[in-house]
């Protein structure tokens, strides 16, 4: 809590509104991770798409999941009254989508396995296991949805080109992951060494203001103390 968050004034309007428009830390970290990731997670769906005879509105989804998803769900977390409960809601439903695309790609292992590890990591990390257990069913129904579109297709390898982008994505991602957190950190180690100074300073100025007072005390005391000879002075006149 800063010293402002302690004074005891109302804020205007103007400031609710200006505190209305702030982006929610957690908001700002999502949306780099998926505008960082998204095209990844794109380029590993479109190399098995590139090995089938897939239809225009598989790529042009894969298209849409890669450039305009990280930017809508930005916005509708940006808008809503509760930023990090949004982002909770969106990080679900992107986890539904990660289970589409495990199920469109036929379950294969590599792939599968970078996005769970990838959206269980987020989720925990954002929300605890609460949002973690959401997310993990929500994934699940995704991928039994697509994979029951898909006839439950499964394929027990994957193509060399594809086992590149799934390695390339799960090692960007991590070290994307890990840079945000040690940005997080270092964030947070400087707003508590900010609030000690401030509490610091606080103390000071109470220490300064006892001086003060204790002075005046003393001044009181002493103004007392010669009325009272003065008085006994004119009194023994």
């Amino acid at each position: 809590m800063t010293l402002e968050d302690a004074l005891p004034n109302t804020p205007s309007k103007a400031q609710r509104d200006n505190a209305d428009r702030r982006v929610h830390p957690l908001v700002g970290v999502a949306f780099r991770l998926r505008v960082f990731s998204f095209p990844l997670v794109g380029i590993v769906v479109g190399t098995v798409l590139a090995s089938r005879d897939a239809h225009l509105l598989l790529w042009v989804a894969v298209v849409l999941y890669a450039g305009a998803l990280p930017f809508l769900l930005y916005w509708v977390a940006r808008r809503a009254r509760e930023q990090r409960r949004a982002e909770h809601r969106n990080i679900i439903l992107e986890t539904a989508i990660a289970g589409g695309w495990c199920g469109l790609v036929a379950y294969q292992p590599l792939p599968t396995i970078v996005l769970v590890t990838s959206y269980m990591m987020v989720s925990l990390s954002v929300g605890g296991l609460q949002v973690a257990q959401r997310t993990l069913v929500s994934g699940i129904l995704g991928a039994v949805l697509v994979g029951a579109l898909n006839g439950f297709a499964w394929e027990h390898t994957s193509s060399l080109t594809t086992t590149v982008a799934s390695t390339i994505l799960m090692m960007s991602f991590a070290a994307a992951f890990g840079f945000e957190s040690w940005a997080q950190a270092k964030r947070m180690i400087s707003v508590k060494a900010l609030a000690e100074q401030h509490r610091e300073r606080i103390r000071e100025q109470s220490k300064e203001l006892e001086k003060a007072r204790e002075e005046e005390q003393h001044a009181r005391e002493a103004a007392e103390e010669a009325s009272r000879a003065k008085s006994v002075f004119l009194a023994n006149m």
